[in-house]
């Protein structure tokens, strides 16, 4: 019979899927077809003046309907973490899961957005622009939370996922108990987020470009782990699963549209549920998955390499771009930097950091 690690072995597979999938969308996608990237790294008004390579464009147009690398990488984070954050929140108590949840998450992303910073101010030095941040608007940044609720400006552009796992997981210290006992009434949750949620925008036209509905979606990962722990039944999980896809859906659809319009909210929707499927699929052959070293290489660090492939690559590539190596050649070489930056972090900073957390739990357990 196989283990629980070994149920968990298609998660891992996923979360390598999933930030490749972001990586392509970053550097195959914004990088050359969004006009703000420069904006992003302050090298305005620099220009590339580089055909698209055929290779890139073939990346991107899939030729899947409405397929989008980035939602569908980032939708199929969100379902992971939902599957597997109920673990720890059966294994530890309110504050054993704060600070295991703490130190796995913000040292690691107090160091990468430290060199984002540092990326930043490269960038800025050598287009010869003026820093655009504060030290107050980068300080606020560095905690996962403060910036959200400070309204300050986006600086590396992924930490919005971060700051909706963030809500996930106070959400499941709230109602740890109910998430201890595998307690169905825990679905309650993304039902009162859709009823409140759709309240407050429909009454005072609240709208947001990140809206709460998907944290609703991260509940859809919930259901899978209620499954696979047998406290409720397929049939059961397929009908739950429908109904909070569909509360995600209305919800961003009312939340989102006056932002980003109609085409923007069927690409994303569509995609989400693209991530859905591919995870069902995925765990329905759960136990027909095998250790694969490279993936399993990608998963151990993709959280680091999350954190900073965004600007530091988009830094890197047009650098050495400008200085005339090859379009795909400056993009590789950006990938082996950040992967190696991003094992460095791993390995100094990340597991250190869980190593941390379990004596200090065990220590006060």
């Amino acid at each position: 019979m196989p283990n629980l690690h070994h149920k968990l072995l298609f998660a891992d597979q996923l979360r390598a899927l999933a930030v490749i999938s972001v990586m392509i969308s970053h550097y195959c996608g914004i990088f050359w077809f969004d006009s703000s990237v420069y904006s992003y790294i302050n090298a305005t008004p620099y220009k590339l003046d580089v055909l698209v390579p055929d290779i890139i464009k073939s990346i991107v147009d899939t030729g899947i309907p409405y397929f989008v690398w980035s939602p569908f990488g980032v939708d199929l984070f969100f379902l992971i973490s939902g599957f597997l954050i109920p673990i720890s929140l059966q294994k530890y108590n309110r504050s054993e899961f704060f600070i295991q949840r703490f130190l796995r998450i913000y040292p690691t992303y107090i160091v990468g957005f430290s060199i984002t910073i540092a990326m930043l101010l490269f960038s800025s030095y050598y287009f010869g622009n003026p820093f655009p941040y504060s030290i107050s608007e980068v300080l606020l940044h560095s905690i996962i939370g403060l910036r959200d609720i400070a309204n300050t400006p986006h600086i590396d552009k992924i930490i919005w996922t971060l700051e909706l796992e963030l809500k996930f997981y106070i959400l499941g210290m709230i109602f740890l108990p109910l998430f201890k006992r595998s307690s169905l009434l825990v679905f309650l949750i993304p039902v009162s987020i859709f009823i409140i949620a759709l309240t407050i925008s429909l009454l005072y036209s609240w709208h947001t470009p990140y809206p709460v509905s998907l944290i609703i979606y991260m509940f859809i990962g919930t259901l899978f782990y209620y499954h696979l722990k047998e406290k409720i039944k397929a049939l059961t999980a397929f009908v739950l699963i429908i109904i909070l896809f569909g509360l995600y859906g209305y919800l961003f659809y009312t939340m989102g549209l006056p932002i980003h319009g109609f085409d923007y909210i069927k690409i994303v929707s569509i995609n989400g549920l693209y991530a859905l499927v591919l995870f069902a699929i995925s765990y329905m052959l759960r136990n027909k998955f095998v250790y694969n070293r490279y993936l399993s290489f990608i998963a151990s660090i993709s959280y680091p390499f999350y954190i900073i492939h965004g600007i530091s690559g988009y830094v890197i590539i047009m650098i050495l771009i400008k200085n005339n190596i090859p379009a795909l050649l400056s993009m590789l070489m950006a990938i082996v930097i950040i992967a190696l930056m991003a094992y460095i972090i791993h390995i100094y900073v990340e597991k250190p950091s869980i190593i941390l957390g379990k004596k200090i739990n065990k220590y006060f357990g």
